[in-house]
């Protein structure tokens, strides 16, 4: 063989053994993410109409992700970092979502169908024209979220935290919202009485003396100079609340989630603190020993 011919096959051998790497490069997370497993390191990865139905994904970190129109029908999902992702037009009916961090997320026209979202951090995720029908967001975090012209049929929003979202548009029948959190900032379809439907207005000034409250998800809320006399927020989530000035006199604060919260003035007479979760940015009232009355520093 002459040089000339032994040089052209080596460039060719190159060349494939470059290809045969980048295409190993492009599906290794499509390989990883279909073989499953715990607590998978996926992030940035691309798994665009990736077929992932089923797959055990929990715990995965996932955040900058590409799975548009990913098939993940009924994945496991559980605890999954989904920061930043994008899920436009993907399938998740019947997805196991519990607890998920998806903070920023894209999924509009995504299908949560039947999936199972419970406790998930969406704060400020772009969810327009996704359907939720029957899904269960009990206790989710959808603050700033974009849900105009989701489907919300029969989905459980019980306690969710609805703080600045958008629902103009938005279809609501038979949704539970018992103990969702609203404020003035949330935008309703056209007609909807939200507190008709058992949703509590959060808002400066607002009057809850013996609301239950427990395990609400008021994550910045504006509770200034709000009269929460006696009500019962044991194991609710305040971090980053503002509640200065606010009346909690006898109110249960029990295991409740202080951290980064503001109650400078607040009072706090009879309340009860044990367990409370506290740190250094937590603006305690003057003369107030948190340590005392049971709380623990974080």
């Amino acid at each position: 063989m002459s040089g000339r011919k032994m040089m052209a096959w080596t460039v060719a051998a190159i060349v494939l053994l470059v290809l045969i790497w980048s295409a190993f490069g492009f599906l290794r997370p499509y390989w990883i993410a279909r073989r499953g497993g715990y607590n998978l390191d996926l992030s940035s990865a691309t798994l665009s109409a990736a077929p992932l139905a089923g797959a055990e994904l929990s715990g995965a970190d996932l955040s900058g992700a590409n799975l548009r129109q990913a098939n993940l029908r009924g994945a496991n999902l559980a605890a999954a970092a989904l920061a930043g992702a994008t899920l436009a037009s993907a399938n998740l009916r019947g997805a196991n979502l519990p607890g998920i961090e998806g903070q920023h997320v894209t999924a509009v026209y995504t299908v949560f169908a039947d999936a199972t979202i419970y406790g998930a951090n969406l704060t400020r995720a772009n969810l327009r024209s996704a359907d939720f029908t029957n899904a269960d967001l009990n206790k989710a975090i959808l603050t700033g979220a974009n849900l105009r012209d989701a489907i919300l049929n029969g989905a459980d929003l019980s306690g969710a935290n609805l703080l600045g979202a958008s629902l103009r548009g938005a279809s609501l029948k038979g949704s539970v919202l018992a103990g969702a959190a609203f404020d003035g900032r949330t935008r309703w379809p056209a007609g909807f009485d939200a507190l008709a439907q058992g949703a509590v207005l959060i808002d400066r000034g607002v009057v809850l003396r013996g609301a239950d409250l427990s395990g609400a998800r008021l994550q910045n809320a504006d509770l200034r100079e709000a009269d929460l006399r006696e009500a019962d927020l044991h194991y609710a989530s305040l971090r980053d609340a503002d509640l200065r000035g606010a009346d909690l006199r006898g109110a249960n604060l029990a295991a409740a989630n202080l951290l980064g919260a503001d109650l400078s003035g607040a009072s706090l007479t009879g309340c009860n603190l044990v367990g409370a979760k506290y740190d250094n940015r937590t603006q305690c009232p003057e003369n107030l020993d948190a340590p005392a009355r049971g709380a623990i520093h974080f």
